[in-house]
Protein backbone atom coordinates (compact mmCIF):
# COMPACT_ATOMS: atom_id res chain seq x y z
CA UNK A 1 0.00 0.00 0.00
CA UNK A 2 2.84 2.20 0.71
CA UNK A 3 4.23 2.39 -2.98
CA UNK A 4 0.76 3.43 -4.13
CA UNK A 5 0.17 6.06 -1.25
CA UNK A 6 3.55 7.87 -2.83
CA UNK A 7 2.36 7.95 -5.84
CA UNK A 8 -0.77 9.24 -5.51
CA UNK A 9 0.87 12.07 -3.38
CA UNK A 10 3.15 12.37 -6.11
CA UNK A 11 0.09 12.27 -8.51
CA UNK A 12 -1.36 15.03 -6.58
CA UNK A 13 1.22 16.82 -6.20
CA UNK A 14 2.04 17.31 -9.77
CA UNK A 15 -1.34 18.48 -10.33
CA UNK A 16 -0.89 20.81 -8.22
CA UNK A 17 1.91 22.42 -9.57
CA UNK A 18 0.35 21.97 -13.04
CA UNK A 19 -2.41 24.16 -11.50
CA UNK A 20 0.04 26.83 -10.27
CA UNK A 21 1.94 27.17 -13.40
CA UNK A 22 -0.93 27.69 -15.39
CA UNK A 23 -2.86 29.87 -12.67
CA UNK A 24 0.23 31.83 -12.46
CA UNK A 25 0.95 32.09 -16.22
CA UNK A 26 -2.65 33.33 -17.11
CA UNK A 27 -1.52 36.80 -15.97
CA UNK A 28 1.18 36.61 -18.61
CA UNK A 29 -0.73 35.74 -20.86
CA UNK A 30 -1.76 39.70 -21.59
CA UNK A 31 2.20 40.51 -22.52
CA UNK A 32 3.55 37.46 -23.67
CA UNK A 33 0.54 35.51 -25.44
CA UNK A 34 -1.13 32.14 -24.62
CA UNK A 35 2.41 30.26 -25.62
CA UNK A 36 4.86 28.71 -23.67
CA UNK A 37 6.46 31.92 -23.05
CA UNK A 38 4.34 32.49 -20.34
CA UNK A 39 4.68 29.59 -18.61
CA UNK A 40 8.62 30.03 -18.85
CA UNK A 41 7.34 33.76 -16.85
CA UNK A 42 5.16 31.63 -14.39
CA UNK A 43 8.08 29.55 -13.31
CA UNK A 44 9.81 33.05 -12.20
CA UNK A 45 6.79 34.09 -9.87
CA UNK A 46 6.85 30.33 -8.50
CA UNK A 47 10.40 30.43 -7.59
CA UNK A 48 11.28 27.28 -10.42
CA UNK A 49 13.54 26.81 -12.68
CA UNK A 50 12.43 27.78 -16.31
CA UNK A 51 12.60 24.16 -17.73
CA UNK A 52 9.57 23.71 -14.94
CA UNK A 53 7.24 25.47 -17.45
CA UNK A 54 6.83 21.73 -19.57
CA UNK A 55 5.19 20.17 -16.51
CA UNK A 56 1.82 22.03 -17.59
CA UNK A 57 2.34 20.97 -21.50
CA UNK A 58 1.47 18.06 -23.13
CA UNK A 59 3.95 15.50 -23.85
CA UNK A 60 6.11 16.86 -26.95
CA UNK A 61 4.85 14.62 -29.27
CA UNK A 62 0.60 15.79 -29.00
CA UNK A 63 2.05 19.75 -28.90
CA UNK A 64 0.88 19.87 -32.25
CA UNK A 65 -2.74 18.87 -31.22
CA UNK A 66 -2.78 21.44 -28.17
CA UNK A 67 -2.18 24.05 -30.50
CA UNK A 68 1.47 24.68 -30.30
CA UNK A 69 1.24 24.43 -26.56
CA UNK A 70 -1.15 26.77 -26.14
CA UNK A 71 -4.20 25.28 -25.32
CA UNK A 72 -3.02 24.19 -21.38
CA UNK A 73 -3.86 27.35 -20.89
CA UNK A 74 -6.76 28.52 -22.97
CA UNK A 75 -8.93 25.74 -21.10
CA UNK A 76 -7.64 26.34 -17.51
CA UNK A 77 -8.84 30.12 -18.42
CA UNK A 78 -12.19 28.75 -19.20
CA UNK A 79 -12.35 26.41 -16.25
CA UNK A 80 -11.12 28.94 -13.47
CA UNK A 81 -13.97 31.18 -15.35
CA UNK A 82 -16.33 28.68 -14.57
CA UNK A 83 -15.11 28.12 -10.98
CA UNK A 84 -15.23 31.53 -10.30
CA UNK A 85 -19.11 32.06 -11.80
CA UNK A 86 -20.22 29.32 -9.96
CA UNK A 87 -19.29 31.44 -6.76
CA UNK A 88 -20.83 34.41 -8.09
CA UNK A 89 -24.12 32.71 -9.03
CA UNK A 90 -23.86 31.42 -5.10
CA UNK A 91 -23.16 34.51 -3.71
CA UNK A 92 -25.81 36.08 -5.56
CA UNK A 93 -27.98 33.82 -5.45
CA UNK A 94 -30.07 34.48 -2.00
CA UNK A 95 -30.44 38.52 -2.84
CA UNK A 96 -32.16 37.64 -6.23
CA UNK A 97 -34.90 34.83 -4.57
CA UNK A 98 -35.30 37.56 -1.89
CA UNK A 99 -35.79 40.16 -4.50
CA UNK A 100 -37.70 37.72 -6.49
CA UNK A 101 -35.21 38.77 -9.49
CA UNK A 102 -36.56 37.73 -13.50
CA UNK A 103 -34.61 34.56 -14.11
CA UNK A 104 -34.18 36.54 -17.44
CA UNK A 105 -32.09 39.08 -15.47
CA UNK A 106 -30.10 36.70 -13.77
CA UNK A 107 -28.81 35.07 -16.85
CA UNK A 108 -28.34 37.82 -18.11
CA UNK A 109 -26.25 39.18 -14.83
CA UNK A 110 -23.93 36.13 -14.96
CA UNK A 111 -23.38 35.84 -18.81
CA UNK A 112 -22.12 39.40 -19.09
CA UNK A 113 -20.08 38.78 -15.66
CA UNK A 114 -18.43 35.77 -17.62
CA UNK A 115 -17.58 37.87 -21.05
CA UNK A 116 -16.14 40.49 -18.93
CA UNK A 117 -13.34 37.82 -17.47
CA UNK A 118 -12.32 37.80 -21.26
CA UNK A 119 -12.10 41.59 -20.49
CA UNK A 120 -8.01 41.88 -19.95
CA UNK A 121 -7.30 38.89 -23.29
CA UNK A 122 -9.60 40.93 -25.29
CA UNK A 123 -7.89 44.45 -24.96
CA UNK A 124 -4.55 43.04 -25.09
CA UNK A 125 -5.71 41.71 -28.26
CA UNK A 126 -5.10 38.26 -27.82
CA UNK A 127 -8.64 36.67 -27.24
CA UNK A 128 -9.60 35.65 -31.03
CA UNK A 129 -6.24 33.55 -30.60
CA UNK A 130 -7.50 31.69 -27.70
CA UNK A 131 -10.68 31.31 -29.56
CA UNK A 132 -9.13 30.05 -32.55
CA UNK A 133 -7.42 27.19 -30.40
CA UNK A 134 -10.46 26.29 -28.52
CA UNK A 135 -12.22 26.15 -31.95
CA UNK A 136 -9.21 23.37 -33.38
CA UNK A 137 -10.89 19.77 -34.05
CA UNK A 138 -8.37 18.25 -31.35
CA UNK A 139 -9.64 20.88 -28.64
CA UNK A 140 -13.63 21.37 -29.59
CA UNK A 141 -14.49 18.55 -27.32
CA UNK A 142 -13.23 20.14 -23.92
CA UNK A 143 -14.18 23.34 -24.90
CA UNK A 144 -17.83 22.50 -25.60
CA UNK A 145 -17.68 20.83 -21.53
CA UNK A 146 -16.08 23.98 -20.80
CA UNK A 147 -19.09 26.32 -22.56
CA UNK A 148 -21.74 23.44 -21.47
CA UNK A 149 -20.36 23.83 -17.70
CA UNK A 150 -20.09 27.36 -17.93
CA UNK A 151 -24.03 27.61 -18.96
CA UNK A 152 -25.28 24.99 -16.24
CA UNK A 153 -23.97 27.26 -13.99
CA UNK A 154 -26.47 30.26 -15.75
CA UNK A 155 -29.37 28.23 -15.92
CA UNK A 156 -29.05 26.89 -12.26
CA UNK A 157 -29.54 30.83 -11.53
CA UNK A 158 -33.14 29.97 -12.50
CA UNK A 159 -36.20 28.03 -12.10
CA UNK A 160 -36.30 24.05 -12.66
CA UNK A 161 -37.44 23.32 -16.27
CA UNK A 162 -38.14 20.13 -17.91
CA UNK A 163 -35.22 17.80 -19.61
CA UNK A 164 -36.59 19.80 -23.18
CA UNK A 165 -36.60 23.25 -22.16
CA UNK A 166 -33.53 22.89 -20.49
CA UNK A 167 -31.73 21.49 -23.62
CA UNK A 168 -33.60 24.30 -26.12
CA UNK A 169 -32.41 26.97 -23.95
CA UNK A 170 -28.98 25.87 -23.00
CA UNK A 171 -28.33 25.72 -27.00
CA UNK A 172 -29.72 29.28 -27.56
CA UNK A 173 -28.38 30.80 -24.61
CA UNK A 174 -25.38 29.22 -25.80
CA UNK A 175 -25.59 31.02 -29.26
CA UNK A 176 -26.07 34.65 -28.03
CA UNK A 177 -23.11 33.48 -25.26
CA UNK A 178 -21.08 32.79 -28.66
CA UNK A 179 -22.31 35.85 -30.69
CA UNK A 180 -21.62 38.10 -28.10
CA UNK A 181 -17.90 36.48 -27.51
CA UNK A 182 -17.25 37.56 -31.15
CA UNK A 183 -18.57 41.15 -30.96
CA UNK A 184 -16.51 41.58 -27.72
CA UNK A 185 -13.71 41.43 -29.76
CA UNK A 186 -13.89 44.72 -32.15
CA UNK A 187 -16.06 46.49 -29.16
CA UNK A 188 -14.06 49.56 -28.03
CA UNK A 189 -16.68 51.29 -25.63
CA UNK A 190 -16.02 51.97 -21.90
CA UNK A 191 -16.40 48.82 -20.05
CA UNK A 192 -17.25 46.68 -23.06
CA UNK A 193 -21.06 48.07 -22.68
CA UNK A 194 -21.78 47.80 -26.26
CA UNK A 195 -21.30 44.13 -25.50
CA UNK A 196 -23.31 43.74 -22.95
CA UNK A 197 -25.97 45.60 -24.92
CA UNK A 198 -25.80 43.30 -27.68
CA UNK A 199 -26.29 40.36 -25.53
CA UNK A 200 -29.55 42.00 -23.77
CA UNK A 201 -30.84 42.26 -27.44
CA UNK A 202 -29.54 38.55 -28.10
CA UNK A 203 -31.33 37.16 -24.55
CA UNK A 204 -34.50 39.91 -25.16
CA UNK A 205 -34.73 38.05 -28.83
CA UNK A 206 -34.82 34.56 -27.46
CA UNK A 207 -37.59 35.87 -24.82
CA UNK A 208 -39.69 36.99 -27.33
CA UNK A 209 -39.23 33.26 -29.63
CA UNK A 210 -39.88 31.50 -25.85
CA UNK A 211 -43.37 33.34 -25.49
CA UNK A 212 -44.67 33.26 -29.09
CA UNK A 213 -43.83 29.17 -28.69
CA UNK A 214 -47.08 27.43 -28.42
CA UNK A 215 -47.30 27.37 -24.30
CA UNK A 216 -44.57 29.83 -23.80
CA UNK A 217 -44.97 32.17 -21.16
CA UNK A 218 -42.31 34.33 -21.52
CA UNK A 219 -38.82 34.28 -20.38
CA UNK A 220 -38.85 34.53 -16.43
Amino acid sequence: MLPLRLSCRRLSSASALRASLLSSGLSHVPSLGWGPCSLVAATSDLGLPPSAHTLALPPASLAPLAGGGRAPLVHHHMAQCNTKLRELREELLPSWQAQALPDSDRRAHLLRSRLLMNGPFVLAGNWDEAMAVGALPPQAGETATHLGEMLAVVQGAGGALSPLEAHAERAALGAAYVASELFMLSDGSEGFEDTGRFLDERLRELDALAAAAPGGGGGG
